[in-house]
């Protein structure tokens, strides 16, 4: 008997489990940001003024029509002035998982703090239900000033085993070289929406090109002097590409 019991205690688990799924599958669909963080430079776009789009994504089936998310700026965890940023646009098109919300934004003063930022949450309304935690809220970083790229953190991958130390004055050599601000090195990498990853020709000619610019600049130098890092936790040092300088 207890045995039986045992089953049909299962199988009402079970039963629930399977309805839920069903009710997921057709009548509920969230809405999450792609990535909880994301940053935009007006040095890198040399713009006075930009619409910036930031990926969302759906947890269910695509939607039948144009339809529209919620989704609203935290004033009190925003420093950005009001007057310089508007939400224009939030919808996912018609038989789509993804869409953006399009910020509209315009640069003031120099934007030399990097806690100047834009705080984004999702909420549900009639279309959506708002997704996990920790993918409800985008913290979206303005600045007039090169960031590292969020594959180029302090003592990541990419610094420890292929560029080196990050710097401005080095990123911005980078960029001119390749055209690259940003560097999907892994496959794992995709997830940060800013790209498909690199190829090994891409790799192998962005290296180059990077290698033969920095030797082009040393060249330039009054003999003697050196190619350095001018900002950074390798200030001052060599910049040597894939020579990673420890704390």
């Amino acid at each position: 008997m207890k045995i039986l019991y045992t089953f049909f205690f299962l199988l009402l688990i079970y039963g629930c489990d399977k309805q839920e799924i069903e009710n997921w599958e057709s009548n509920e669909r969230m809405i999450q940001f792609k990535a909880s963080e994301t940053s935009y430079s007006f040095k890198l776009s040399d713009k006075e003024n930009d619409v910036i789009d930031i990926p969302v994504s759906i947890n269910g089936l695509k939607v039948d029509q144009e339809s529209t998310f919620r989704c609203e700026v935290l004033l009190d965890s925003t420093t950005m002035p009001a007057d310089y940023y508007e939400i224009i646009d939030t919808k996912i098109e018609k038989d789509k998982t993804e869409g953006v919300v399009k910020l509209s934004i315009k640069k003031f003063g120099d934007i030399e703090s990097d806690d100047t930022r834009i705080w984004l949450r999702l909420h549900s309304n009639e279309n959506f239900l708002s997704g996990p935690y920790r993918y409800q809220d985008c913290e979206v970083s303005i600045t007039n000033k090169l960031l590292p790229p969020i594959t180029w953190g302090p003592g990541n991958w990419m610094a420890k085993y292929e560029l080196g130390n990050y710097s401005s004055n080095y990123y911005a050599i980078i960029i001119e070289a390749t055209g690259y601000t940003n560097f999907i090195w892994h496959k794992s990498w995709e997830r940060y929406n800013l790209g498909k990853q690199m190829t090994s020709e891409e790799k192998a000619a962005f290296r180059n090109n990077v290698r033969a610019k920095i030797h082009e600049m040393k060249r330039a130098l009054p003999e003697g002097e050196k190619l350095v890092h001018e900002d950074g936790t390798a200030k001052g040092k060599e910049i040597i590409y894939g020579f990673f300088y420890k704390q």
